[in-house]
Parts: structure tokens; C-alpha cells; sequence
């Protein structure tokens, strides 16, 4: 019995650590069964458009609108 995990990517704000500002970038919205709530995560190889920073250790603010 095997579970499959359903990841969707769309667009989201993220916090650029290093020039203090929030930006657009892809993520990936993953459910958690566990505690019922989505796990969103930036994708990995993105940079920053305003200081061209790695987006790897953003933090997710929360979904685009």
C-alpha cells in the first residue's frame, strides 16, 4: 500500500533575508495529513530579483495574490 503525495507548484511571497524584502517566487504546496495543513516550501535555485541573492533559506509569507 502505497501513498502518493500530491505536490502543486504556484507562486508565492517569500522574505529575501538578505536585502529585508518581500518578492515573488515559486513554491511548492504540499499537503501534511498529519496536522491538516498545507507545508509550503520555496523551490530551489531561485534568486532574488531586487539583490540576486539565493532564495533557498527564504522564509514563505504566504500565497500570491
Amino acid at each position: 500500500m502505497s501513498a502518493t503525495v500530491l505536490e502543486v507548484k504556484s507562486f508565492g511571497k517569500v522574505y529575501c533575508t538578505l536585502c529585508t524584502r518581500t518578492v515573488d517566487a515559486e513554491v511548492t504546496v504540499q499537503p501534511n495529513m498529519v496536522y491538516r495543513k498545507a507545508n509550503l516550501r520555496v523551490i530551489a535555485g531561485q534568486k532574488c530579483p531586487r539583490c540576486s541573492s539565493s532564495l533557498d533559506a527564504a522564509f514563505v509569507v504566504g500565497p500570491s495574490n
